[in-house]
């Protein structure tokens, strides 16, 4: 019984933390241009996104919808 408590208790701990770190990060940054415009695909075959925000993408480059996921290309100006 008290081994589920303290158990509990280092969980909920956590997971207050993880809210905290959560509000105190700044909003990721929109990186200048557009997307290119893609044709969507008939059928998708559910691949894995590749970013989820323009700052998860190397240099330029911005996280952009490309038909059945999200993929790092460059913008359009």
């Amino acid at each position: 019984m008290k081994a589920t408590v303290i158990a509990f208790t280092i969980l909920l701990g956590m997971v207050l933390l993880q809210d905290v770190t959560d509000a105190a990060m700044p909003p990721p940054a929109v990186k200048p241009g557009t997307c290119p415009m893609v044709k969507k695909p008939a059928k998708c075959m559910r691949p894995m996104n590749k970013c989820k925000v323009d700052s998860d993408c190397p240099g330029t480059k911005k996280c952009c919808d490309v038909g059945c996921y999200f993929d790092c290309k460059e913008p359009t100006k």
